[in-house]
């Protein structure tokens, strides 16, 4: 019997597989853990009675447990942060696959949580739309910086990102770009023409405002901004293009 093939991947599926690894590995470890060492506390003061055992050892095997117990507390309370995380990132995602869905309807391929992998590392693209208009990465984020109000609108000048009056770090703007270019050189054989790959980075519920316009480069928007700027590009590919590259995609998709 021949093996069935490998699934597409799904919206969120790896935040998904982070969220069961720290809920059914390490909060499980951490918890049994403490579990041990209550158990072996309680059994010492038990065997108190017995000749030779002072309550000066005592004192000291019953310190060093709770220190080492306060010492997994902070590690689950640190998983538990990590958790919170990845869950509010894997219903940004969703959000969004929601949104991509009515870009489907107009004929676009739209591919979710795409690994690629080079020797230089792995990348997760969180979504990828193949159409005549061309081929688009998607970073989704669903948080807001620290200390800065949810209404405070988000400014791209197509080099600073600004989320009121804070500047958010660089890192935020190199993923998407890094993830485009990398996507770009493996697809780019398949076409005769020149191929852009355009990174989008959304963010979710939130107010944009681009300040430079650059139709090939980083495009900042909310999760209203992705159809609309997708659709309204010229069409610059066959449906043979599109074909290939969504092939290509698919069988990159199911063999990761």
């Amino acid at each position: 019997m021949n093996d069935c093939p490998k699934p597409i991947r799904q919206a969120g599926e790896s935040l998904r597989t982070q969220i069961d690894q720290i809920l059914n590995d390490e909060m499980q470890d951490l918890l049994m853990q403490c579990a041990m060492i209550f158990m072996a506390i309680f059994f010492s003061w038990t065997i108190y009675l017995i000749p030779g055992y002072n309550l000066y050892t005592q004192g000291i095997l019953t310190v060093l447990g709770f220190g080492y117990m306060m010492m997994l507390f902070r590690k689950l309370f640190i998983l538990k942060k990590r958790l919170r995380n990845l869950r509010k990132g894997e219903i940004g995602e969703r959000l969004v696959e929601e949104q991509l869905d009515e870009i489907r309807k107009s004929g676009f391929d739209v591919f979710h949580d795409f690994i690629l992998k080079d020797e230089r590392g792995t990348e997760n693209i969180d979504h990828i739309i193949v159409g005549p208009s061309g081929v688009f990465t998607l970073e989704t984020k669903n948080w807001t910086g620290k200390g800065v109000p949810q209404d405070d609108r988000i400014v791209f000048d197509g080099e600073q990102l600004k989320i009121g009056t804070w500047v958010q770090d660089k890192k935020i703007l190199k993923q998407p770009l890094r993830q485009a270019a990398k996507l770009q050189t493996i697809l780019q054989p398949l076409v005769q023409e020149k191929l852009w790959v355009v990174p989008m980075l959304c963010f979710w519920d939130r107010y944009v405002q681009l300040t430079r316009f650059n139709p090939n480069g980083l495009q900042v928007v909310n999760q209203n901004g992705v159809g609309s700027f997708i659709l309204s590009r010229e069409q610059k590919y066959s449906q043979e293009t599109v074909r290939k590259i969504s092939a290509k995609l698919k069988e990159l998709n199911r063999a990761t």
